[in-house]
């Protein structure tokens, strides 16, 4: 399927690009939104990771609950459809503080992959 032409919509659950030692880890889309500046935002959670912190080592859990990407991000990360569940992931929380940021100006959508979105966050942690 042509990268362009993936259709995404809240409850997909797709296989990803992961980093090594996370093959199983998995991504639930969660939301879909247009936005005049900044483009469309899909919001994802992540199943199946290793957060550690950078500096201490510690687990700091194995789910990420939100985070946004843009449209180009994810066609590039997913790799394979693997369903759809029919209750999304508990997400609400992390949405309302990153759309409040988002609304101020103070937080994105990330426009890497979501392999390096998942480095990026360990490396915030700790601090």
């Amino acid at each position: 399927m042509s990268n362009s032409l993936r259709e995404y919509m809240p409850g997909q659950v797709w296989s990803y690009q992961t980093r090594k030692g996370e093959e199983t880890s998995y991504l639930t889309i969660l939301k879909i939104e247009e936005y005049p500046k900044a483009g469309t935002a899909i919001h994802i959670a992540v199943d199946k990771v290793n957060i550690l912190g950078p500096q201490s080592g510690e687990c700091y859990g194995q789910t990420i609950s939100h985070m946004p990407f843009s449209r180009e991000a994810l066609d590039n990360s997913v790799t394979e459809l693997n369903g759809k569940v029919s209750t999304l992931p508990i997400y609400e929380e992390g949405y309302r503080d990153w759309k409040e940021h988002f609304t101020n100006g103070n937080a994105g959508i990330f426009s890497i992959s979501v392999a390096e979105a998942i480095g990026f966050i360990e490396t915030t942690l700790d601090k």
